[in-house]
């Protein structure tokens, strides 16, 4: 059985990624022939070279972790409408663009092909704000669907250390196109960890606060240190 905290190989995560469809399809009555074509291109987006961490795996992750633990959440989550979330959240990744602008071309294309496909209209909407909610990852969502899919995205920094760090350099990796590259280690230390570590709360929903929020914090404490250290190191060299 695959387990939250191991990331799943490629062959693993397309699997995941069937199964989300087939209930997206069961959900909506739409035939698998039909939405076969849409589920292929996305694939294809998220088998793009340039995606180190944000790949076919990633979806593959957040499956696993709905999978495990909606059932013991005690929260109402819509399956079919998260799965849609979790498909389209970064179906654009452009190398080169702002997060917020790529976070709004793939609000855009999870209205468009899950809107062609027949998915009716306010719950293309509803997996619409939750992409766009990943723009931020605000913590004072209060819809349990959109509240466990931004917990589910942001699940990776409560993971073990190993995987933890295999998260944080497939991320430097995936944001090596930023020149000098020290830029990337100070926006990744003070304006994504630091500022996480300012928050009351990492996560919305109190089930996953309680399940990751320590080992988030050592992980996200420790990654700044590090980078920290290699600025300092950096300025020092210069």
């Amino acid at each position: 059985m695959l387990e939250f905290g191991v990331r799943p190989s490629r062959e693993e995560s397309l699997s995941l990624i069937d199964e989300a469809f087939d209930e997206i399809n069961d959900t909506f009555w739409l035939s698998p022939q039909a939405t076969k074509p849409v589920k292929d291109e996305f694939i294809e987006r998220y088998s793009e070279d340039t995606r180190h961490y944000h790949g076919v795996s990633h979806l593959g992750e957040l499956i696993i972790f709905a999978n495990q633990f909606i059932p013991v959440s005690g929260l109402k989550v819509v399956r079919a409408n998260l799965f849609g979330m979790i498909i389209g959240h970064d179906s654009i990744q452009e190398p080169g663009v702002p997060d917020p602008e790529n976070v709004a071309k793939s609000r855009e294309l999870t209205v468009e092909k899950f809107s062609y496909i027949g998915v009716p209209q306010p719950d293309v909407l509803h997996m619409a704000a939750g992409v766009e909610a990943t723009a931020n990852h605000d913590t004072s969502i209060r819809d349990d669907t959109i509240a466990f899919f931004l917990d589910d995205d942001m699940a990776i920094v409560g993971t073990p250390e190993e995987r933890y760090d295999q998260y944080a350099d497939d991320i430097a990796k995936e944001y090596s196109w930023v020149k000098p590259f020290e830029l990337f280690l100070k926006t990744r230390k003070e304006y994504v960890l630091d500022e996480f570590l300012a928050r009351d709360r990492i996560f919305n929903t109190d089930f996953v606060h309680k399940l990751l929020n320590t080992q988030a914090r050592i992980n996200m404490r420790r990654e700044s240190a590090r980078l920290g250290l290699r600025l300092s190191q950096l300025k020092a060299s210069s």
